[in-house]
């Protein structure tokens, strides 16, 4: 992409998520290294998912940030220097203790991590065109995607030869590093933040008021409220495959490639890989298609996926799902596109936040109950998925083609 501004500003957020990949590594070692591990490793996932509840009151404060460019750099400064601390307990301690601090440590930088995001999300609208919007996306997952995928691998082996605390010190030093690209490019930065309002509360009722008042906004359009729905169906869905896939591998041993670690990794890997081509490849050079088939393509892949289950064929079931991560990657890629226009920039942090949570709380719930069943019955999940899937395909035809974009 052409657009200079957007890769260095993109290029420092991936920087720092390399750094953050390399260290939930790093810090997993070290929980399962203490006198309690299952705790250790419980106190981790919780650190990680505070932020969580935090999410719309982040992108409030984010929409009432001034100096959004001034904060982009103080994270940096900050988050390192947290990092760093983290490091040096490491070092020096292997208490079970140390992993309370390290976990309240690691939830405020992701706090102040998660909010600097919300407040520099809406540069997006400024610095790259509508017409490019989807191309300038589908490379900050591309990369976005890669990096995790690979970060495991060269986690595992960075490990082995430079020891645990001095990857979360790579992690800090990532940090420095974002905070010294910021400093470069901070002047064009604070030109486009001055196009941005920011929002003015008096009290917690006009906070509240915001956010429905925002949520209201978008909402109004006739399609975000169908694309919503259909969305949450997708994800519902999704979170499952890697589950209900581990549970058909112990099932049946026949369908292990080396054993079930390695089809598990395999699963998740031809998962990733195919988002990837399917959001390059859709922002490229499949702009033609229409969404609706995209939407009916992304559920019968799912339907295929659980009827190749249902007779005993798991790996012709992942091949047919492969079609449906595809197409369900054009498609959320152009719904971030569409959002992005339909939205304000002030308001954007707000948004963003509130369906953020959405897509976290909604599917999570659904998914959980989809797993219950499977928990009853594999043959019970795959008969109320075929139906649920079968719901959504009538729903997308039978809804007007003005709905989609």
């Amino acid at each position: 992409m052409k657009n200079k501004l957007y890769m260095q500003w993109r290029s420092l957020e991936w920087i720092s998520l390399l750094g953050d990949s390399l260290y939930y590594l790093a810090l997993l070692s070290y929980a399962s290294k203490l006198s309690n591990p299952s705790l250790a490793v419980m106190i981790v996932s919780i650190s990680e998912t505070i932020p969580n509840f935090f999410q719309i009151l982040l992108g409030v404060l984010a929409d009432s940030t001034r100096q959004r460019t001034k904060r982009f750099f103080q994270s940096g400064i900050v988050r390192g220097m947290i990092y760093a601390i983290i490091g040096l307990i490491i070092m020096f301690t292997d208490s079970i203790y140390a992993i309370f601090f390290i976990g309240i440590l690691n939830s405020v930088s992701d706090l102040f991590g998660r909010y600097v995001s919300l407040c520099i999300d809406p540069f997006i609208k400024f610095i790259v065109s509508e017409e490019n919007l989807e191309k300038a996306l589908s490379i900050n997952f591309v990369v976005r995607s890669s990096i995790s995928m690979f970060a495991n691998f060269l986690g595992v082996i960075l490990i082995s030869i430079v020891g645990i605390f001095q990857l979360a010190f790579i992690n800090a030093a990532t940090f420095f590093i974002v905070s010294i690209g910021i400093s470069v490019i901070h002047p064009k930065l604070e030109k486009i933040e001055l196009e941005i309002e920011s929002q003015k509360y008096n009290s917690v009722k006009d906070v509240f008021s915001y956010v429905i008042s925002s949520l209201k906004k978008l909402l109004e359009i006739k399609k975000m409220r169908t694309l919503f729905i259909i969305a949450a169906g997708l994800n519902s869905v999704a979170v499952t495959i890697v589950p209900i896939s581990t549970i058909a591998l112990s099932y049946n041993s026949e369908y292990t490639i080396i054993n079930i670690s390695f089809s598990i990794a395999m699963i998740q890997a031809l998962i990733m890989v195919s988002g990837i081509v399917g959001s390059w490849v859709g922002a490229n050079y499949l702009k033609k298609i229409p969404t609706k088939t995209l939407l009916f393509t992304s559920f019968l892949g799912n339907l295929l996926y659980v009827a190749m289950l249902f007779i005993d064929q798991l790996w012709l079931g992942i091949v047919v799902l492969l079609m449906s991560i595809f197409t369900t990657s054009i498609f959320n890629l152009r719904f971030s596109s569409e959002i992005i226009k339909s939205t304000s920039a002030e308001q954007m942090g707000t948004i963003y936040a509130c369906m953020d949570s959405f897509f976290l709380v909604v599917p999570s719930i659904i998914s959980m109950i989809f797993m219950g069943i499977a928990n009853i019955s594999l043959v019970c999940y795959i008969f109320v998925i075929a139906i649920f899937c079968l719901l959504y395909m009538l729903f997308i035809l039978t809804k007007e083609k003005s709905v989609y974009f």
